[in-house]
């Protein structure tokens, strides 16, 4: 555990690179909570307007940052920002720590009874449904979570005045070995950031690190289905949930497992079940699972954050639950070649289960070699004709600018649009439903 400390406290002064992110956003609020002077810095941003929640801070251009460094006391950066970055360069060059997001927000940890949400799936989910429990019976946490919250003026962390903080704990490059949790919930455990992990084996080897965290006095929650699928050596103190609980007002089994490991999380720390379950009577969902963006002519458009073949099933299956007698369309935006590589088999599986499935181009980040962007169109066309080959109506969309008529075209075919989308699609779409 870090032994060191950081100038994170009031009067400090931090330059935060990548600051748009969605995990920096949330580190800003909270620093900023705390008296510390926010300055951000991101490649792509040139206007706070419409941002509400980074409209609070002062921004540098990035060909600035770096000469600036006597305005400083600490550098934080998101994890797509590298190591050579001017800006880190230049704070190491005059003695300044810099530190990525999860360390910062491990340090952060420290201070509190902190409860880490992690799992390959359904940790948002889990970080909001614990939220929104201790929230309601008055325990006033403070929240750091991967998703915009409405109920929180749409940001996503909160600081709340008592001693606990519930953090959603990411895998991703073991960002989630520089927390210091007391509980943890581990809602499965599963292969995926093939950029990353070469394997099941390294990503289990990854979250065995992080349940060796837990001190002696605290405890994990995990499915029994979990604990007993994974050559984890679980502690002592480990509480496994064979069934969710009955009369959960949730739709979809996973949502159900999840609030049932985040009722037993709450019940740790003093709230009893048939409250905690009354508590759930008024979560109003979170930013981009399942959320409703409105209507192209009678087509419903709903925005989902699945981009792994085990989210998309299980959000299809909920979608069915809620909306039986509803066609529903799958649009699908893969994030990322390395996964539409992997997974493609399982995607094409898991998309098969809609009534028929839009495919929009592979979510390739900025700055990849042509040849990646041209395996990407065919990846994504093979993929429409494994889908098509399991007897499901599937088409492939070369140009966004052709969504809105595409969806326009679904209306005699589907009623529900049901856009999974971990990169770019999400925003189209909000453009589009906002100007028609």
């Amino acid at each position: 555990m870090s032994t060191q400390t950081y100038p994170l406290s009031s009067g400090s002064r931090a330059l935060l690179l990548g600051a748009a992110g969605t995990g920096m956003r949330g580190l800003a609020y909270l620093l900023s909570k705390r008296g510390v002077g926010i300055t951000g810095s991101d490649r792509s941003l040139v206007s706070t307007a419409g941002e509400p929640d980074l409209a609070d801070y002062d921004w540098l251009l990035e060909e600035e940052a770096a000469e600036a460094m006597s305005n400083f006391d600490i550098v934080i950066r998101s994890d797509a920002v590298p190591a050579d970055h001017p800006t880190v360069v230049a704070a190491s060059k005059r003695g300044l720590p810099n530190l990525i997001y999860s360390q910062a927000l491990g340090e952060l940890t420290r201070e509190y009874r902190t409860v880490a949400i992690a799992g390959t799936h359904g940790k948002t989910s889990t970080t909001a449904l614990l939220s929104h429990i201790l929230i309601t019976v008055g325990l006033d946490p403070t929240v750091s979570i991967g998703a915009r919250m409405p109920d929180w003026d749409n940001r996503n962390a909160r600081v709340g005045t008592s001693d606990i903080f519930v953090v959603e704990a990411d895998e991703y490059r073991n960002h989630f070995h520089h927390l210091s949790p007391h509980h943890a919930i581990i809602t499965n455990i599963d292969y995926d950031h093939p950029d990353f992990f070469d394997s099941l084996a390294t990503t289990e080897a990854s979250f065995q690190k992080f349940v060796e965290r837990i001190p002696p006095s605290g405890s994990v929650i995990v499915p029994q289905s979990t604990k007993q699928s994974h050559p984890i050596s679980w502690p002592g103190e480990t509480i496994a949930i064979t069934d969710a609980l009955p009369g959960l007002p949730l739709a979809g089994a996973h949502m159900k497992m999840n609030a049932s490991l985040a009722i037993a999380a709450a019940k740790l720390l003093g709230v009893e079940q048939e409250e905690a379950i009354q508590a759930l009577g008024s979560f109003t969902g979170v930013g981009r699972r399942l959320e409703p963006l409105g209507k192209l002519g009678d087509l419903e458009i709903v925005s989902d954050y699945g981009h792994h073949p085990a989210e998309i099933a299980a959000t299809l299956s909920a979608m069915r639950e809620l909306q039986p007698n509803k066609r529903v369309m799958a649009v699908f935006e893969a994030h990322t070649l390395e996964r539409l590589r992997e997974f493609g088999k399982a995607f094409a599986d898991a998309l098969s289960n809609a009534d028929s499935v839009l495919v929009v181009p592979v979510f390739v980040p900025p700055g990849r070699e042509e040849s990646e962007y041209q395996e990407a169109i065919s990846s994504a066309r093979t993929l429409v004709s494994e889908i098509q080959s399991l007897g499901t109506t599937a088409t492939y969309l070369e140009e966004y600018s052709s969504l809105k008529t595409a969806l326009g075209g679904a209306q005699n075919s589907a009623d529900i649009g049901l856009a999974f989308s971990a990169g770019v699609l999400d925003g189209k779409l909000r453009e589009a439903v906002s100007l028609s």
